[in-house]
């Protein structure tokens, strides 16, 4: 009966237990997914710094106040329109109010022509009007003379653009240069894991042998030793790949900490390289920095014209005619010309102007013959650098594939006692050197191929940007 009723009460509190609603059931386990870095090839890269990019950002800035530069200087040649108006009230009288619209322009000979317009509501509406034109005829005459300034103007503007395209050209060569660094690392960094991985296998073949007595115990410290030093290099090589990458995300003006792994894949190309005379050409053409002292050179020689047009005599005619009416009256005044006629008499100020003119003439020919020269053995220069990589990769591949068949056949000479181990450390050592090598000789090339065709200045047609200016 005892054991019956304990049966019971077990049973009524086991039910209580499993009907309370406090105690919660079994929760699965949490899934772990883990986030694949995405892939940033060269040419994501490179668009993507063109969006990101401060100093391509800061130079769209820039080009906004240097077009309009150019706006004010067209300006000068333009209609000009200026409305003025004014109210006057006194004590004791009535008051005034006056509007005074005034319209002005100028030809390209210096002709300024200028139409004013004054109406007075008081009393009896009074008008006038005036026109007035000015004419240089000696200093300040001629197209040439006073379309000087336009002309800067446009040139500046083609200077402001060949500095903006050399920024992008030059931010986006840097990108390209970091993102192959960066490649570089994760291929030595592959490298050297392969290597401490060949060095873990050899430890293992060591071990035994000295375990019967088949190599000397020195051998087995020796290999050892040799694990942690591949260890430490592989180490070395994982933080350099880190603090590249950092870098790279900084030019783009992307987070340090963002998952992104970039194709390690080192693919040469064939680039089409012209022949020395035809990149000489090409370079002349488009070079940015003997473009743009060509074009100081152009504006110089305008200064010189302008330093010469100031010692002139200052001859020009006035001419002027008003209208006035008052109510129904109406006074009109005979046209008024009048000639002026201004000499300088020694003005030394403007013979140094002169001077100053003519010098920097001559110094530009000499810095332009100066740059041509540059331009000229820098393309021979990097031409030649060229077909020296081209070889250097051909003689690291097949430095590499005798260093893999010299080091295979001393693991096998080892085997059979006939080499120490310092011997197959060595050769195991040279193989990765070569390796290394050959990477930093196909990373070198692609860049020689990039930094030619910069000096060339068509390197962003190369790469397919279209530039908006």
């Amino acid at each position: 009966m005892k054991r019956l009723l304990a049966t019971i009460i077990t049973g009524m509190f086991s039910s209580a237990i499993i009907a309370d609603p406090l105690v919660l059931p079994e929760l699965p386990p949490p899934e772990i997914k883990i986030i694949q870095p995405k892939v940033l090839t060269l040419k994501k890269a490179m668009l993507l710094s063109l969006d990101h990019n401060n100093d391509i950002r800061v130079a769209e800035l820039n080009r906004v106040s240097q077009k309009f530069l150019l706006v004010v200087a067209r300006k000068e040649f333009e209609p000009n329109y200026k409305l003025s108006s004014s109210a006057t009230y006194q004590n004791n009288t009535t008051p005034k109010y006056n509007i005074n619209p005034q319209i002005g322009i100028k030809t390209p000979f210096g002709t300024q022509i200028d139409l004013d317009y004054g109406k007075n509501f008081v009393g009896d509406e009074t008008h006038s009007v005036t026109l007035t034109a000015k004419q240089p005829l000696l200093k300040g005459f001629g197209p040439e003379v006073v379309l000087a300034n336009l002309r800067n103007s446009y040139d500046n503007e083609k200077v402001n653009r060949l500095g903006f395209k050399d920024t992008i050209t030059k931010s986006v060569q840097k990108v390209i240069q970091q993102y192959r660094k960066v490649i570089a690392d994760q291929n030595k960094l592959k490298v050297g894991e392969r290597g401490l991985e060949a060095e873990k296998s050899n430890l293992k073949k060591v071990r035994l042998l000295v375990k019967h007595g088949r190599k000397p115990e020195h051998d087995l410290i020796a290999q050892e030793a040799q694990v942690a030093n591949r260890k430490l290099t592989v180490i070395q090589q994982e933080n350099s790949y880190r603090n590249d990458m950092k870098d790279f995300l900084a030019l783009l003006n992307l987070d340090p900490e963002s998952h992104i792994k970039l194709d390690d894949k080192i693919e040469l190309y064939k680039a089409k390289i012209p022949n020395r005379e035809e990149a000489l050409k090409i370079a002349l053409k488009n070079n940015t920095k003997y473009q743009q002292d060509l074009i100081k050179f152009r504006q110089d020689k305008r200064s010189l014209m302008l330093a010469k047009d100031n010692n002139r005599w200052d001859l020009n005619v006035e001419a002027s005619a008003s209208l006035d009416r008052s109510g129904n009256q109406s006074r009109y005044e005979e046209p008024e010309v009048k000639l002026n006629l201004s000499i300088p008499i020694d003005d030394v100020k403007l013979q140094q102007g002169l001077t100053d003119a003519r010098i920097r003439i001559e110094q530009d020919k000499i810095q332009l013959a100066q740059e041509r020269r540059d331009v000229q053995k820098e393309v021979l220069k990097e031409i030649n650098d060229l077909e020296l990589s081209k070889q250097q990769i051909i003689i690291g591949e097949q430095s590499v594939s005798l260093s893999t068949k010299t080091y295979q056949g001393t693991l096998i000479r080892y085997r059979h006692g006939l080499v120490t181990i310092f011997e197959v450390t060595s050769r195991e050592n040279d193989l990765l050197d070569k390796e290394i090598e050959l990477i930093n000789d196909k990373i070198e090339y692609l860049n020689s191929i990039d930094s030619f065709y910069v000096n060339l200045g068509t390197a962003v047609d190369r790469w397919g940007i279209e530039i908006q200016y």
